[in-house]
């Protein structure tokens, strides 16, 4: 017999693809009869053309929690399920199981980005829009319109907007119409930034005592008198339609300085308004960048780099300087000595960004919203303005550029207008935006998500409305009302998840964003809206500049015109994507990553490769590349080429080079250089010549001539004519001779012509400073099985120290700090007690489990709840010295949710980006661990009992940014141990444990499970910077 079934668990144990599934007639909905646990494990069936051993074939992996499969057994009492296959279908959300099941399970449409309704024939007058349907007769037209959304159709402004919805087929808009007839209107989704854009409005209004606005007669409310602009106060923006749409306060909790910041937009989007910059996508591009670049606040450029990173960023800088010009602010090196030496010709080359001396290096660094940099920058933007009747002189002040809000925000939209591609069309959301991001230079990826968070805040949309995937549990939506209480999910309450079986226990799927349409791929349906085609396109390339003036070129747009039923899709968890489409005329192979970088080939055979990472080709052996027709190379940064033995180079026509600056040619041996034409040489300065002989032989003539002074001197001179020789001076000729012949009519000189060569104009170079992307680590948690001393006192922890130390490097040196910092003792911390009741009765605890405001409890495990560190009882000792006991589900669930409440969310005012960089710039790299899964795990391990927390950060520069986010966390919390642990060659983490009671505050750094400090009573303390971090010493 064939059964359906749902699977609830694929974590299998024994990792053969098996997945509990619960069977439909066979198994009961109630998980208190009949716990997910107690499921029968089900072995999927492969295809022939898997072997299904040895890892030969296809994994057998699939299903997640919540698919629908077909069910067959293998014995006649049905205890050996086989998974036949699965089903797709058209999901809807689930209900609890006493919820009203007598309505159709699909309501509404499929979810797209806009509603799409038909107003009446009319004519229609006021504010009031009547729709029908005339295709199907549908009359619950405006189920899923809100108030705030934008209304867009014929004769609307752009500011239309919901006033309210007033009945199945009627709203009222803001805008009064007349006459109106039949149109089609769309409905565009609630700015995701009204609340701001409220607070914004009401800034500067007067109020009464109650804190309400003061309305004039025709019910305006009444601002304030604003100030006039000056260096620290922005210019006021024009109020128009635009401006007012755009919020004036920084996103929560992204600003040091909320005020300086809200000023800082201020001016921004008022010099946008001078300069010509006057969309809505223009302003908020710059908002964006200018946000990801400095939070809208004017920043000198920083000039204080660790001796390793110095060398990253500044890999021209010898040894020595960086180790004399590293950390240089501590060391009492000013601002201008320290980038007079970075940017000065000395060490750059004559002329580097227009600095003609070392003084200009350190006069003209990096200033700004977007930080401008050197003499022929400033001087560029300053004549730009000036064109413009803005009177700025950076030039002899470019300090203006820092110390005056408006000059400095002058600049930043003058930038932007300056180097975004011509041919960007100024009303493309989002492609305005990628496109100023792209030509303002390459960040690292959390700043790039910053300054698309950013914009996506100023504009009040999401980027595109493609739906990121990612297989882990997501982050928690901060449940409404939360009162420190943890337990199950509101959403696992409303679908009856927490009791009920025949769905995904954690609440994940089906996903939310695809409820009611088709299980099929969008992608396999033709569809565009929602997908990575999206993204595709707003990420275009145009406008590539070529080589010498010759023109510049476009990525072409992403191929698509899949249609139902030929393009067959695979798409994982996290988003990867396969394509291969059999639509006549559109047939492609697309293979995609969820970063962004794909590979496609096109019907033409055309094939694009785009990469938003770095990318590595390495060829053990031979390398072959043959173009057919035009090759075009574009670096925005320095390219080095090195060939180890011979490079042979042939043109068969014309080679043409131009350089922008300099041109330093060092030959080791011996040069020759042949023409067969001319070989013309100017010199706009001096043209030197040494060599140990000098000859030159012309087959005709040689003519030498000097518009100044012609001196020759040698130990010998001699002069040689076959014929006439002519001396021919215009003044005084001094000779001593033995005999000659004078005064007889000498023939003059011939005069040489003047070349015709004009040199090129400076170039406008890029120098992008782009550091290579660091790959996620591997075994994380196998790094950190051992963290504290006291781990280390065991004999797991001795033999985990005895496999370092095997693998150490023999005589390698010690760690060595270059910084140190005391702790506070976690003075300023708050214990907030956590009431763990509802834990205590819960016997299904899921991936969506509330444990604090932000964190939910598949968040704190790697693997989520039923991963690899599975959520069981587990036998430990309390402590070293203890017996070992049971701890509980429920006891290790409780010390999570103080742990996260107490640890965390605290956390969260210092990570970067608070609770939207989780997973994205920084991680939990370890939470709760099931004992033995982690080899060489403590017996007494705080991570087994739920008691602590590992966080890494997932940015460039991590050590010395850990070791100043570790002082920052360690102020703010109470503590049992905060370490900031490193591992040769490159990991870092900061390890803080937690305990309701009995907190120790310790505060130390450990190197290559070895304390690296102690104090008088020796104790491990101090925080200490290694960077880097050496290898362990290997005993011989």
């Amino acid at each position: 017999m064939l059964y359906t079934g749902v699977v609830e668990n694929r974590q299998d144990p024994l990792q053969l693809g098996r997945c509990q599934v619960r069977i439909v007639g066979l198994h009961t909905h109630d998980k208190a009869q009949l716990p997910t646990e107690q499921l029968p494990w089900a072995t999927p069936l492969q295809a022939i053309s898997s072997a299904a051993m040895n890892g030969i074939g296809q994994t057998p992996i699939g299903p997640v929690e919540g698919t629908t499969v077909l069910v067959s057994f293998m014995d006649h009492d049905q205890q050996i399920p086989v998974i036949l296959g699965t089903f797709g279908g058209i999901p809807s959300a689930p209900k609890a199981i006493d919820d009203d099941d007598s309505v159709l399970p699909i309501d509404g449409e499929p979810r797209l980005k806009d509603i799409v309704l038909r107003t009446i024939v009319g004519p229609v007058t006021g504010k009031q829009l009547t729709f029908y349907d005339p295709e199907n007769g549908k009359t619950n037209l405006t189920h899923g319109l809100k108030a705030n959304m934008k209304v867009v159709g014929f004769g609307l402004t752009d500011g239309c907007f919901i006033v309210s919805i007033d009945s199945p087929t009627q709203i009222t808009i803001s805008e009064l119409v007349t006459g109106y007839g039949e149109n089609i209107i769309t409905f565009k989704a609630v700015p995701t930034n009204i609340q701001a854009v409220t607070e914004s409005r009401l800034r500067g209004v007067l109020t009464d005592s109650n804190g309400k606005p003061v309305l004039d007669g025709s019910g305006t409310p009444v601002k304030q008198e604003t100030a006039p602009a000056s260096p620290t106060t922005a210019a006021t923006p024009v109020q128009n339609e635009t401006n007012t749409s755009i919020p004036t306060i920084p996103p929560a909790k992204e600003s040091p300085n909320s005020s300086k910041s809200s000023e800082g937009i201020k001016a921004l989007i008022a010099a946008c308004d001078k300069v010509g910059l006057t969309t809505k996508e223009q302003k908020c591009t710059l908002l964006g960048i200018a946000g990801g670049e400095s939070r809208w606040i004017p920043q000198n450029e920083s000039y204080s780099y660790s001796k390793s990173r110095i060398k990253q960023i500044f890999s021209f800088l010898t040894d020595e300087e960086a180790e004399k010009y590293s950390d240089a602010s501590k060391k009492g090196i000013s601002r201008s000595e320290f980038f007079s030496v970075i940017y000065g010709p000395t060490k750059r080359g004559k002329g580097f960004l227009g600095n003609q001396t070392d003084e200009d290096g350190g006069k003209y660094y990096g200033r700004g919203f977007i930080q401008l940099t050197g003499k022929a920058n400033y001087k560029r933007y300053q004549d730009m303005a000036n064109k413009l009747g803005l009177n700025l002189d950076l030039v002899n002040n470019p300090d203006s550029l820092d110390n005056d809000i408006n000059v400095s925000a002058l600049v930043a939209a003058l930038y932007i207008k300056d180097r975004v591609p011509k041919g960007t069309k100024e009303t493309d959301h989002p492609g305005y935006f990628y496109s100023a991001k792209k030509a303002v230079g390459v960040n690292s990826p959390d700043i790039a998500a910053k300054k698309l968070q950013y914009y996506e805040y100023f504009y009040g949309t999401q980027a595109t409305g493609s739906v990121d995937k990612d297989a882990g549990a997501p982050p928690a939506a901060p449940p409404a009302n939360f009162d420190g209480t943890p337990g199950p999910s509101a959403e696992s309450i409303k679908r009856g998840t927490d009791n009920t079986g025949f769905r995904d226990p954690n609440n994940k799927y089906p996903l939310q964003d695809y409820i009611n349409e088709p299980d099929t791929n969008r992608l396999a349906r033709g569809i565009i809206d929602g997908t990575i085609v999206e993204k595709k396109d707003a990420n275009v390339k145009t406008g590539i500049p070529k080589a010498y003036d010759s023109g510049s070129w476009d990525q072409p747009m992403p191929a698509f015109g899949a249609k139902y039923p030929f393009n067959k899709v695979y798409e994982t968890e996290s988003g990867h994507v396969q394509e291969f489409d059999d639509t006549p005329g559109q047939e492609r192979i697309h293979t995609y990553h969820r970063s962004g970088t794909y590979s496609e080939i096109d019907a033409n055979g055309t094939q694009v490769n785009y990469i938003v990472g770095d990318n590595f080709t390495l060829m053990e052996r031979n390398g072959c590349i043959h173009v057919a027709g035009e090759c075009n190379i574009t670096v925005e940064g320095n390219t080095n080429i090195f060939a180890r033995t011979d490079a042979n180079i042939e043109v068969s026509q014309n080679a043409n080079i131009r350089v922008g600056n300099n041109v330093d040619l060092g030959v080791a041996n011996d040069m020759y250089v042949a023409t067969g034409g001319d070989f013309l040489v100017k010199a706009g300065g001096t043209f030197k010549v040494q060599a140990n002989d000098v000859s030159v032989l012309a087959d005709a003539d040689l003519t030498m001539q000097g518009t100044g002074a012609v001196s020759m001197k040698g130990d010998t001179v001699n002069v040689e004519s076959a014929g006439s020789m002519d001396l021919l001076a215009g003044g005084t000729f001094s000779a001593d001779y033995s005999e000659g012949q004078f005064g007889n009519g000498a023939a003059g000189a011939t005069d040489v012509s003047a070349l015709e060569l004009t040199p090129p104009a400076a170039g406008d170079p890029q120098n992008p400073v782009v550091p290579f992307l660091i790959p996620p680590e591997r075994q994380t948690e196998e790094l950190a099985a051992n963290e504290t001393p006291e781990d280390y006192n065991t004999p797991e922890g001795r033999r985990a120290s005895k496999e370092q130390e095997i693998n150490g490097v023999p005589g390698a040196p010690a760690p060595v700090a270059s910084e140190e910092a005391t702790a506070t003792g976690g003075i300023a911390g708050k214990q907030v007690p956590v009431d763990c009741k509802i834990i205590y009765t819960t016997k299904n605890f899921t991936n969506d489990y509330t444990i604090s405001k932000n964190f939910s409890l598949g968040m704190l495990i790697d693997g989520g709840v039923n991963g690899k560190h599975k959520l069981v009882d587990q036998i430990l000792k309390e402590s070293p010295n203890s017996a070992e006991r049971v701890f509980t589900v429920q006891e290790i669930v409780c010390n999570l949710a103080m742990s996260a409440q107490n640890i965390l969310e605290p956390y969260l005012d210092v990570l970067p980006g608070g609770i939207s960089g989780y997973n994205k710039q920084w991680k939990i790299s370890s939470g709760y661990r099931l004992k033995g899964v982690v080899p060489t795990e403590s017996p007494f391990s705080d991570h087994c009992k739920g008691h602590c927390f590992d966080i890494a950060l997932m940015l460039p520069d991590r050590i010395n940014k850990t070791y100043a986010l570790v002082q920052q966390c360690e102020k703010i919390v109470k503590y049992d141990q905060i370490i900031l642990e490193y591992r040769f060659p490159e990991s870092v983490w900061i390890h803080t444990g937690y305990k309701p009671t009995g907190n120790r505050s310790m505060a130390f750094t450990m190197v290559n499970d070895s304390t690296y400090k102690r104090d008088a009573k020796g104790m491990p303390a101090g925080f200490f910077l290694v960077d880097p971090i050496p290898p362990k010493a290997k005993k011989v």
